[in-house]
C-alpha cells in the first residue's frame, strides 16, 4: 500500500518513532551534503525544531518566498537541506498552499538544497500520499509518524527514488519500530483504500466546524477555526491565525477555559492551542452532534460565569 500511496518513494525506512526519523534524517543531511544548517520555518513542531537542532538551524518565516529565498541565498553553500512543516504546527494549523510548496520546492532545486517534508500530521491525513500527493509534490524525503502509526509509536521516512543514499548508516535507526506498530500501519493503510474516506473526513470536520463558529457566534465568544482536511485548531479572540504575531494574539486562556470544561464532559480536545486536533474515521455524525451539544453546556457555563 505504501508503494501505491506513495509512488515518487524509491524506499522506506522505519524507526522507533517520529523523533528519532527527525533526528537521524538531519543527521544524514549534514554527513551527505556536508552543509551543516538546516532551515525550517517559523511555527515548525516542537519535535522538529528539537531533533534537527543536533546541529545548526536556521528559522524562516513562513510562508514567506522571499525571506525564504533570501535565507537560501545567504547561507550559500551552508544550506544542506530545507524541512518542512506543512501546516506550521506550533501555531495549530496554518496550511502553506500548493503553489507556495511548489514554489518553496524550485528554490531548494536552485539553490542546491534538499527539500524533505515532515508528514507527522498531514501524511495520510489530507489524502494518501500525504501533503506531498496533495500539493503533487516530489520532495526528496518525507518524514511520517502520528497517523500511520493509528495512535502506536512509528516514525518511517520516504526517500525520494534516484537520490543518492551515501552515508547510508546515518540515517539507518538504532532499533525498529514494535511489531505492534507495523501491524497498526498495515491496518491504517487498508483503511485508507476505501474512496470515501476522505470524503467522510471532511463532512464530518464542517459539520463541527460549523457547528462550533455558530455556537461561539450565539454566546458572544469570538473564536476562529483554522483547518486543512480533518487538521483542525481553535483559537479563541476572533483575528485569523496567519503566522506568530496573529497566534500571540490569541486569547488562550480563554481557550484553556474552554477545553476544562469539555474536557469534564468527555470531550478531548489538545490542552494548547498550539496542537492541532483532528477527525478521525471512527467519528461519525452522531458523535459530532454529542461534541456540540457539550459544547453548548460549556459555553452557557461559561457565559453564566462571567456575568456581572
Amino acid at each position: 500500500a505504501l508503494v501505491a500511496f506513495v509512488q515518487w518513494a524509491g524506499s522506506w525506512l522505519f524507526y522507533s518513532g517520529h523523533g528519532e526519523a527527525v533526528e537521524r534524517v538531519a543527521g544524514w543531511v549534514r554527513k551527505t551534503t556536508g552543509k551543516p544548517y538546516i532551515l525550517i520555518v517559523e511555527g515548525s513542531g516542537e519535535e522538529l525544531r528539537s531533533k534537527a537542532a543536533c546541529g545548526p538551524v536556521r528559522e524562516v518565516p513562513g510562508w514567506d518566498l522571499e525571506r525564504i529565498e533570501a535565507a537560501l541565498a545567504a547561507g550559500g553553500s551552508k544550506v544542506g537541506a530545507v524541512i518542512l512543516d506543512p501546516i506550521q504546527s506550533r501555531f495549530g494549523v496554518v496550511p502553506a498552499s500548493d503553489e507556495v510548496l511548489v514554489s518553496i520546492a524550485e528554490l531548494c532545486r536552485s539553490a542546491g538544497a534538499l527539500l524533505i517534508l515532515d508528514e507527522l500530521y498531514t501524511g495520510f491525513r489530507v489524502h494518501r500520499g500525504g501533503m506531498a500527493g496533495f500539493a503533487g509534490l516530489e520532495p526528496d524525503l518525507a518524514i511520517y509518524g502520528g497517523a500511520l502509526g493509528g495512535g502506536f509509536p512509528l516514525g518511517a521516512v520516504a526517500v525520494r527514488e534516484g537520490l543518492d543514499l551515501e552515508h547510508l548508516e546515518e540515517l539507518e535507526g538504532k532499533c525498529g519500530p514494535l511489531a505492534a506498530s507495523l501491524a497498526a500501519a498495515e491496518a491504517v493503510l487498508s483503511t485508507l483504500k476505501n474512496d470515501a474516506i476522505y470524503e467522510r473526513l471532511e463532512e464530518r470536520t464542517v459539520q463541527l466546524e460549523e457547528g462550533l463558529l455558530a455556537l461561539a457566534e450565539r454566546f458572544g465568544r469570538p473564536m476562529t477555526f483554522n483547518r486543512f482536511g480533518s487538521i483542525f485548531s481553535i483559537s479563541m479572540g476572533g483575528e485569523p491565525v496567519s503566522g506568530a504575531t496573529s497566534w500571540e494574539a490569541t486569547n488562550r486562556e480563554e481557550y484553556r477555559r474552554l477545553v476544562s470544561g469539555l474536557r469534564e464532559e468527555g470531550v478531548l480536545l489538545p490542552l494548547e492551542p498550539s496542537s492541532p486536533g483532528f477527525i478521525s474515521a471512527a467519528h461519525g455524525a452522531k458523535d459530532i452532534e454529542e461534541t456540540l451539544e457539550a459544547c453548548e453546556r460549556v459555553l452557557m457555563r461559561l457565559h453564566q460565569e462571567d456575568l456581572p
